[in-house]
């Protein structure tokens, strides 16, 4: 509805090349593993444990943060979460972390005394905060309907509030993932998000 949301910009951060990776530089990535293992391994090498990929993570949000945009840094995974946290030194809210912690984390984010909040998908089921004008897709997936839920609540209006700045990442390191980032630019067009793919 008119009046009730800012615009919305993505930039999806691509890893080198636009068609998915059969090798991988990183130390703690198995490529066999990744191709033939379980989704559950793939994506705990490929995201979850990869260091490059958390670094450009955090210098994102940090970045969003700097220019004076409250951020919120979405996860899948505990682990995953718990491991942003302690590299950005910001409080991570999620699901087994108590109700009162999880309003402490959203109210810090809200007030101003936390610009970067680590959350997990509890996100995607009902934490409203209007203020919120960056989010990171750290945790990758595919659902259509998540993706326009995140940018339906991120971009709700506030007081100041001008644009929703989105960054995700384009996961070119196993083809599942590769593919989870295409469906997710579609849904990204979809909501009429402003695009930008930028190859690291």
């Amino acid at each position: 509805q008119a009046g009730t949301s800012v615009p919305t910009s993505v930039t999806m951060l691509q890893w080198r090349q636009s068609e998915p990776m059969t090798t991988w530089a990183s130390s703690r990535f198995d490529v066999d593993d990744a191709l033939y293992g379980s989704y559950a391994a793939m994506y705990r090498q490929a995201i979850v444990e990869n260091d490059e990929r958390n670094e450009a993570i955090v210098a994102a949000a940090q970045a969003l943060a700097q220019s004076g945009r409250p951020t919120l840094v979405l996860v899948t995974s505990i682990k995953h979460g718990a491991t942003l946290s302690q590299m950005l030194g910001v409080p991570f809210a999620h699901g087994s972390s108590g109700m009162e912690a999880r309003k402490t984390a959203v109210q810090s984010l809200r007030d101003g005394s936390e610009q970067i909040v680590v959350a997990s998908t509890i996100f995607d089921q009902g934490i409203d905060v209007p203020e919120l004008s960056g989010l990171v897709i750290a945790g990758g997936g595919k659902a259509h309907h998540v993706v326009v839920q995140r940018i339906g609540r991120g971009s709700r209006t506030s007081e100041g509030k001008e644009r929703l700045e989105v960054i995700d990442l384009w996961d070119t390191n196993s083809r599942i993932l590769w593919r989870h980032s295409k469906a997710r630019k579609r849904a990204y067009k979809d909501v009429g998000a402003d695009m930008e793919v930028i190859e690291l």
